[in-house]
């Protein structure tokens, strides 16, 4: 009971946060916005939320296998898209990485394919792949964000920055980090200690968690209430010298 209350108020925050930056998109048209919306679907509201519900309703077979991990491919894709283009858009590195991460998901969809059943439930080499692509997916952006971040916020403090901008970068670099210990906590508890994410309760809790933190974040960062927006601006004009 625990468990089915923790997921599904993640799964109404990651709709809430979703829908609120498709909003957004629909009447700026900007790229960021709309991946992010993918990001919080597929891997929330999709990989997740959908996914638990299926996994109870139809254990083990294909209605419960493929939604959730091609949910949290095209999610994952996005924001490997995102990062690349709004903090690294000439570099050819972090192009190859983007690449390197489709490649790596599709190869484990096909595992699955050929299975028919979702790997990334159990132990195997291609559920630790992607578990390694999602953490190392949601790092880079968390590292990124955080090396933007911190000279932005020196510039903030000489009243040379936007606030609201400067706020937005960091709750970026929550959402994203936040996503990755969870997820990173998930891995090494099916990888190392052997626990079975479908049958843990504490595995539950944790995504649920962490992934609502994370929501919430997100949601924060592209479309703030208000309220939330005069607080950031009062917080950081009282900084900026007069």
């Amino acid at each position: 009971m625990v468990t089915w209350v923790a997921v599904s108020i993640f799964t109404a925050l990651t709709v809430l946060a979703a829908g609120r930056l498709l909003a957004v998109w629909r009447r700026s048209h900007q790229l960021p916005e709309l991946l992010i919306a993918i990001l919080i679907l597929g891997v929330g509201t999709l990989a997740v939320g959908l996914g638990f519900v299926l996994q109870a309703a139809f254990p083990g077979s294909a209605v419960a296998t493929f939604p959730p991990i091609v949910g949290a491919d095209v999610g994952m894709t996005a924001l490997a898209i995102f990062t690349w283009q709004v903090y690294r858009p000439g570099s050819a590195v972090a192009k190859g990485a983007v690449g390197l991460v489709v490649l790596g998901m599709l190869a484990v969809l096909v595992d699955c394919v050929i299975e028919g059943r979702n790997v990334t439930l159990e132990s195997t080499p291609a559920s630790l792949t992607s578990s390694s692509i999602y953490v190392g997916v949601m790092a880079w952006s968390a590292l990124e964000a955080l090396l933007y971040w911190r000279p932005m916020r020196r510039r903030q403090r000489l009243g040379l920055a936007d606030p609201i901008v400067t706020n937005r970068v960091l709750l970026w670099a929550i959402a994203t980090g936040v996503a990755a210990i969870g997820i990173l906590i998930g891995a090494l508890a099916q990888h190392v200690g052997g626990v079975d994410p479908r049958e843990s309760l504490w595995v539950a809790l944790v995504y649920a968690l962490h992934g609502s933190v994370s929501a919430v974040a997100f949601w924060l960062a592209f479309a703030p209430p208000a309220s939330y927006r005069r607080w950031v601006s009062a917080s950081g004009t009282e900084k900026a010298p007069a």
